[in-house]
């Protein structure tokens, strides 16, 4: 009886599923799914800094094992070449990249930043002149009613 294997690595998240998807190519997995947690350190230099650099990797290791004498198994294996040449989808497009987020923030600064300091200038600059402004209508106004008191009397 001729068997062959396969090994597949996978997230843990996706070890249901891909289960699932090679159990429909006549797979069948031997033993329980291994979990592999792999850390690797090394140093790194910037400038004249060293530092260590530590990843870990977290991945589910599965065992398959089918039989080469299974009913249809020659179709089975064209279906299986023909799911595994299938391309894998593009990158999900991004709202916002690095560049927009660079552009929107010159943006802001180029137009929203002198907007709020011209708003500022004119509030302190109204602040200066208000009163001198109150200080010339008092005078004027001082100026009308002494003119009218002396239209009244002449008017008397």
């Amino acid at each position: 009886m001729a068997k062959e294997t396969k090994f597949i690595q996978v997230h843990p998240s996706n070890v249901e599923s891909t289960i699932e998807i090679w159990q429909c190519f006549g797979w069948d997995i031997m033993g329980a799914p291994q979990e592999i947690f792999n850390k690797d350190s090394h140093l790194e230099a910037s400038g004249e800094d060293t530092y260590s650099v530590t990843t870990t990797t977290h991945y589910v290791k599965i065992t398959f094992q089918r039989d080469k004498n299974i009913p249809n198994y020659a179709q089975l294996v064209e279906l299986e070449n023909k799911y595994n040449s299938i391309p894998n989808p593009p990158p999900a497009p991004v709202r916002f990249g690095m560049l927009w987020l660079i552009v929107s923030a010159v943006g802001l600064i180029l137009y929203v930043v002198p907007g709020i300091l011209i708003i500022v200038w004119r509030f302190v600059d109204y602040s200066k002149k208000l009163p001198e402004w109150q200080k010339q209508v008092a005078k004027i106004r001082a100026k009308e009613k002494e003119i009218i008191k002396r239209a009244q009397a002449l008017t008397l």
